[in-house]
């Protein structure tokens, strides 16, 4: 599937975050097509994990290759991903890892990522809450980054979406103390940040290969 042949026309944009404003959502679609190779003749996994799924556009493009399963902690964009997966992608309201039990093959997380104050930060407004990163829009990475040791298999892969001012190498470094070997494997500049994507595994051959 192509991201031409998605229909997020449903999108309420007042209460789900919007793929079009900036290249993110495209670029990580974009780069989990171009590893499909790697996805279906070496991982060959059978569970994927979307963190913040938003639009659904990206767990539905991977749907394609395998079993996908959404969270997110704002129900309307749970509500979106069914829309514009056409129910085909399960979705579970849980905050990061929370409301999962087992370990996925491929975790793909598009964090919030903007650097805001921590007043912007306390917001309970569902968009506010998918892009305010706080210091460094780091806030919600390192909670993501202190539980994935928990999840991340031997032989899972981490596709992880950051812009430059979350320091991409120190979440590198964060990543390589945890026994998690990482690669950027796609950027793109956007309107306002050079976006990365980080492949990250336990296995360096993963991470190197494809």
């Amino acid at each position: 599937m192509s991201w031409k042949a998605l229909d997020l026309s449903h999108i309420d944009k007042t209460k789900v975050y919007d793929p079009d404003v900036v290249d993110d959502s495209f670029l990580m679609g974009d780069t989990l097509i171009n590893e499909s190779g790697f996805l279906r003749n070496i991982l060959k996994p059978t569970v994927c994990v979307e963190i913040g799924c938003g639009s659904g556009a990206v767990i539905t493009i991977l749907h394609e290759i395998m079993k996908g399963l959404g969270t997110d902690i704002n129900l309307n964009a749970l509500n979106c991903t069914k829309k514009t997966s056409s129910n085909t992608v399960e979705t579970i309201r849980t905050d990061l890892f929370s409301g999962i039990r087992t370990k996925p093959d491929v975790v793909v997380f598009n964090p919030p990522y903007v650097v805001t104050d921590n007043e912007e930060l306390k917001l309970k407004d569902p968009l506010v809450q998918a892009y305010a990163g706080g210091y460094k829009g780091r806030v919600v990475i390192d909670r993501f980054l202190s539980q994935l040791e928990n999840i991340l298999g031997p032989c899972s892969t981490l596709y992880l979406l950051l812009i430059q001012p979350n320091d991409v190498d120190e979440v590198r470094s964060i990543l390589r103390e945890k026994g998690i070997y990482s690669s950027i494997i796609a950027k793109r500049r956007s309107l306002i940040e050079q976006i990365f994507i980080l492949k990250c595994s336990r296995n360096i051959q993963y991470v190197e290969c494809c």
